[in-house]
């Protein structure tokens, strides 16, 4: 099991003590001491649990677009719960139903300069539950007269508390989520600057801009290292390999700046190319010698396209495993679902020129 997978499971193990205690403990002897029938109850608190996820969904996001104008940036979409509203580019706002990449909700911002401050965007959703459920406690106290009913904002809190449990964890979850990105962020001044690069670019990609100059960072963090990386697509677009290898090299030479994920997608970038241009002796030997047995094995098990890109090369001409290819090839659309949007036409080419260098290598292979 990988470690984001595992700390999502224990986030959602915790979220889930809380609600029992919740109702074990409040929930239920307030229902019995108001005599509420059970199926009232269960509709009762069915209910509330709906509320509670669209109404906090909805604060978390509003805390997300006011703590972007706080920080200087202009909002080009906000999605509560698949419902989607953004900027075209005629700069209007417009209505869809979309996925996105958060636990409720996901809100895209663009920066206004390289010194916009992303972490009030990253605090004000936390902090909008937090005087949520300040308001929501006196409400609790100070309502009258006491009934069921007095329940209804406890279990509406209840519910944000989870969120609220999800988003501010501080480590990689299977959804993206605030305290990791703040953790990321840390104090260094560069990684507000590659952070808000970054989302320069993807607005740029939202417009259908192909030609767009992305600034290569000589120091290495987590944030200058996904921006640094884009580059390297670019290379690869161009056939550019030995100027992507040079910034690739850079990573790996401070890859414990980056998490290992990061380092270990990196690397196989780099075999990919390595593979696909050098003479294979040549690169068997920097594979042995450089490759460890866990980066194998993550290569092999990483639904990432760069890792499967490589691990088909690694093992259509260093192992000459035919079954393990075909292996590779079966995985490539649902790798692909994963892939960013703006890299997915990068990503049908390498992976065709992949094949085509496994069917020189091995003209008897159906591939």
């Amino acid at each position: 099991m990988k470690k984001n997978e595992l700390a999502s499971l224990l986030v959602y193990a915790l979220m889930i003590v809380v609600a029992i205690v919740i109702g074990l403990c409040i929930i239920r002897p307030a229902f019995e001491y108001y005599h509420v029938e059970i199926g009232v109850g269960i509709g009762f608190v069915l209910g509330a649990i709906l509320g509670g996820v669209i109404f906090n969904a909805i604060i978390f996001e509003l805390g997300h677009v006011i703590g972007a104008k706080l920080g200087k940036y202009n909002i080009t979409s906000v999605n509560i719960l698949w419902c989607n509203f953004y900027r075209n580019n005629e700069n209007k706002w417009k209505f869809r139903f979309q996925s996105y990449d958060g636990f409720v909700g996901e809100t895209k911002i663009v920066p206004k300069s390289e010194d916009s401050n992303p972490k009030p965007y990253l605090f004000l959703g936390t902090m909008l539950y937090l005087i949520e459920a300040i308001v929501g406690v006196l409400l609790f106290v100070f309502i009258s007269p006491q009934t069921e009913w007095n329940y209804f904002p406890i279990i509406i809190l209840a519910v944000g508390g989870m969120i609220a449990i999800y988003q501010i964890v501080p480590t990689q979850l299977d959804n993206i989520n605030d305290g990791y990105r703040l953790t990321l962020l840390g104090n260094k001044a560069i990684n507000r600057v590659a952070f808000n690069e970054m989302l320069r670019i993807e607005d740029e990609e939202r417009k259908g801009n192909k030609n767009i100059e992305v600034k290569v960072f000589d120091e290495i963090t987590p944030y200058t290292a996904e921006v640094n990386f884009l580059t390297v697509y670019q290379y690869l677009s161009a056939k550019k390999y030995d100027d992507a290898i040079k910034i690739i090299d850079n990573i790996l030479n401070h890859k414990e700046n980056v998490s290992m994920k990061t380092a270990r997608r990196v690397e196989a970038q780099k075999l990919f190319m390595l593979l696909l241009t050098k003479p294979i002796d040549e690169v068997k030997v920097y594979y042995e010698e450089n490759t460890t047995m866990e980066s194998r094995r993550f290569f092999a098990e990483d639904n990432s396209m760069e890792s499967l890109r490589a691990y088909m090369l690694i093992a259509g001409l260093l192992d000459d495993s035919y079954g393990e290819v075909i292996y590779c090839i079966n995985r490539k659309d649902k790798a692909m679902k994963r892939c960013l949007t703006s890299r997915k036409a990068t990503e049908e080419i390498l992976f065709s020129e992949a094949k085509a260098k496994l069917k020189e290598v091995h003209p008897d292979w159906t591939i």
